[in-house]
């Protein structure tokens, strides 16, 4: 469930979220998007042969690379340690938050190693993501490391924001900003209406936060896209959340959500960041349809009919021929066929555009 997200304890039994019905947004000028459009073309054409070389590395590269970045958790930071309080796990001073200034409020997800609360730090609110496997073990340990040290790194727009973490045991969680609602309880724990122009709007946003990750040398690859994880502000702006299973590494197993993973992923065979492009397709889907992919089926199933049957999600009929060109497109069986997100994202500007013209 998402890390960052409280629409289920605090706006329970609501039908629309405060904030998000009736509201339009401020859509870009027809001028505007045709700067976009010619800017995120000329950096498609120059970025197709550093493309075609970053598919091309051999794993053992990205091993590599991901050991060094790992690394940082150890070299780039102090260790300390507290004699009565146990260890510190290093985090830089400026993110340490003290656990007694948290006002810890009603649960509002969980999964895996933690569970996530609605809270207020000084008085703001916030979302607190706590470890809770009392013994902490290696693993859960280095499940706590690694999304604090990958959350630590991003800074975009478009990417939850990591406030500070808790790093004493037993009490290390991470202090990530308030966002009310998940793209999930929207789509299907609400009646608002998502007309095309606010799909592809949201569609972009989504996109530009994955062409922040994808271009990190080496690309992290996200491996959870889900409306689960999506969160959406007031102003109908998304964020991506949950990072525990995101990865430089293209050979870590183990990761995603099934209704959401492509065929290689499922299949157990070696992959890249085109991962994160199919999962956008299906969200793209979902988005469309109001409908939760594969819906009752269990991995087996999913796994039957993805990996052998190559089947996928019907497209609805109301479903324009260039939107549904693009999610088969993306959810294609062979990854070098599917775009990157700077063609997405060119794509999704030119339907802008073009409903801007209609």
């Amino acid at each position: 469930m998402s890390a960052a997200s409280a629409e289920e304890g605090a706006d329970r039994g609501k039908d629309r979220p405060p904030g998000l019905h009736g509201s339009t947004g401020e859509q870009p000028s027809r001028r505007v998007l045709e700067e976009e459009i010619a800017i995120l073309r000329e950096e498609n054409s120059k970025l197709k042969e550093k493309l075609r070389t970053a598919e091309a590395r051999n794993l053992s590269v990205h091993a590599n690379a991901n050991s060094s970045r790992s690394g940082s958790f150890d070299a780039g930071v102090n260790r300390t340690s507290h004699d009565s309080e146990g260890p510190s796990f290093g985090i830089l001073s400026r993110l340490e938050i003290p656990y007694d200034s948290l006002d810890i409020r009603e649960q509002v997800g969980g999964g895996g190693f933690s569970v996530v609360y609605r809270a207020l730090w000084m008085g703001t609110p916030v979302v607190v993501k706590k470890w809770f496997d009392p013994s902490m073990g290696e693993e859960a340990m280095q499940d706590f490391r690694a999304e604090m040290m990958t959350l630590s790194e991003l800074r975009h727009p478009h990417i939850v924001l990591l406030l500070g973490a808790c790093t004493r045991p037993p009490d290390l969680c991470l202090v990530l900003e308030y966002v009310p609602h998940t793209l999930h309880y929207i789509l299907h724990k609400s009646n608002i209406v998502l007309d095309r122009k606010r799909i592809i709007s949201l569609a972009i946003d989504l996109t530009k936060a994955m062409l922040y990750l994808h271009a990190q040398r080496p690309p992290l690859i996200h491996r959870d896209l889900k409306p689960a994880n999506l969160l959406v502000d007031r102003q109908w702006r998304v964020k991506l959340c949950d990072f525990g299973l995101a990865s430089t590494h293209p050979i870590k197993k183990g990761a995603g959500t099934p209704a959401y993973m492509a065929r290689e992923l499922l299949a157990g065979k070696p992959y890249n960041e085109r991962v994160d492009v199919y999962s956008f397709g299906i969200v793209l889907w979902e988005m469309m349809a109001r409908e939760v992919p594969f819906d009752g089926l269990d991995y087996a199933d999913i796994c039957k009919k993805v990996v052998e049957e190559k089947k996928r999600p019907p497209i609805p009929l109301s479903c324009s021929r260039a939107i549904a060109n693009l999610i088969r497109d993306c959810w294609h069986d062979d990854p070098a066929e599917r775009p990157t997100f700077n063609q997405i994202a060119v794509r999704l500007r030119e339907l802008q555009y073009e409903g801007q013209s209609m």
